[in-house]
């Protein structure tokens, strides 16, 4: 049964692929960060297009028309649209959000990354190669170590889980009902992954004050030793 459905998923992902393109489309939810434009200005280097889904409720109109008057600086002239989105953030669900701007750009592959993430360009591409070619169309990530303005060491790794920030697209991918780890729900299979090389180098701790924020939050929302490994 296992050796036949993974036939079947081989056989879907190859038909499909003579009706999209051969991109590779990165989508990213902005919203105001000191690091959101060090991390933006990195889409290029692995990216055929880039979608901007821009959260109106905390992202500040300067930062929007930073992002339009220095596009080509910062996108490297790969940005395909920013999409203003008025609704309040919700965890897992902006994923979606982010995948339906996709409908009709039909790609080979989806990059789905946070404004405050940065992915390892070779060896992310290594990555995208195997999903290309492999039998596996998502691909699982672990992170990195914290990276710090000041050079000081984060004790943990946040999160602690790998997360899934590529796929292949198919016609009909959703993530709801959300599975957790930026999964599309028909991928949330472990047979359906793989796991990278390359890791996610996450900027959310970037200054002091962003990882007293950030552990804040993660106290608010989780069970900060469990999630942080923490003692």
């Amino acid at each position: 049964m296992k050796d036949r459905s993974r036939k079947k998923r081989r056989d879907i992902s190859r038909k499909g692929r003579t009706s999209r393109s051969d991109r590779v489309v990165a989508t990213v939810m902005v919203t105001d960060s000191p690091v959101v434009i060090k991390c933006l200005s990195q889409l290029p280097k692995i990216c055929d297009r880039i979608y901007v889904l821009f959260d109106c409720k905390n992202g500040s109109p300067e930062l929007l028309r930073e992002l339009r008057n220095n596009a080509r600086k910062i996108f490297g002239g790969k940005l395909k649209k920013i999409v203003k989105h008025r609704k309040t953030w919700e965890q897992g669900i902006w994923h979606e959000w982010c995948l339906r701007i996709l409908d009709d750009e039909r790609p080979e592959i989806v990059v789905t990354v946070g404004h405050d993430e940065v992915l390892q360009v070779n060896k992310f591409k290594a990555d995208l190669e195997r999903l290309r070619r492999g039998d596996q169309p998502s691909l699982m990530l672990d992170y990195g170590t914290m990276p710090t303005d000041d050079g000081r060491k984060i004790p943990y790794i946040y999160p602690v889980a790998a997360h899934m920030k590529a796929f292949r697209w198919e016609p009909g991918l959703s993530y709801v009902p959300y599975n957790g780890r930026g999964q599309v729900w028909q991928y949330a299979s472990p047979a359906w992954q793989f796991v990278g090389k390359s890791k996610v180098m996450h900027y959310c701790m970037w200054t002091k004050g962003m990882q007293a924020e950030k552990e804040q939050w993660i106290r608010s929302n989780y069970n900060f030793d469990k999630v942080t490994g923490k003692i």
